[in-house]
């Protein structure tokens, strides 16, 4: 007789092959970080494993969200990153002059209801939203993300739809139209 919880648990623990490639990649991004320092390594040493570990926790793709991970669109990625390269050039241009400018720009919070169902897929766009001109992301619930607007003058949701049906092609599962906002 199979212990089910026993099966569903070993399920849930990241392989040994998992472990390697992560602990591999993160040493090889802080080795370029900080530019093939061997004294670096004294916080490396401590950086990477726990890095490693982040990554898998956070990330651990069990029965639940494997549901509502979606397939990977390489072509989505391609058409993405020049929208997504140009948004964060002119979000750190924007930025950089609000510093600059003596006017106080009116920040406020806006809730922005997601159409992404995948948790993966919402964080990523929370990010996303980030880099967007004027925008951080704040806090997520559900389907909600409760974004910081420096600049409510020149908030438009039609940019953050625009951001999230650019997203919404790298998973291939989000074929369908957007029914949420403005749009119900």
């Amino acid at each position: 007789m199979v212990n089910h919880n026993k099966v569903s648990r070993l399920k849930q623990r990241p392989q040994y092959k998992e472990i390697c490639v992560k602990t591999l990649l993160f040493g090889v991004l802080w080795w370029s970080l900080v530019e093939s320092t061997l004294s670096s390594w004294l916080i490396g040493i401590i950086v990477v494993p726990f890095a490693t570990w982040l990554s898998i926790t956070l990330y651990r793709n069990n029965d639940k969200t494997a549901e509502n991970t979606a397939n990977f669109s390489f072509v989505g990625l391609l058409t993405f990153l020049p929208f997504f390269a140009w948004q964060s050039l002119r979000g750190g241009c924007q930025t950089a002059l609000l510093a600059l400018s003596s006017r106080v720009a009116p920040a406020d919070f806006i809730e922005f209801e997601t159409c992404l169902s995948g948790r993966r897929e919402k964080i990523l766009f929370m990010h996303i939203i980030s880099l967007m001109p004027g925008s951080v992301s704040a806090n997520i619930n559900g389907q909600i993300i409760r974004i910081h607007i420096l600049d409510i003058n020149e908030y438009s949701e039609d940019s953050l739809r625009d951001c999230e049906h650019r997203l919404s092609k790298i998973f291939v599962k989000y074929d369908t139209p957007c029914t949420t906002g403005a749009e119900k």
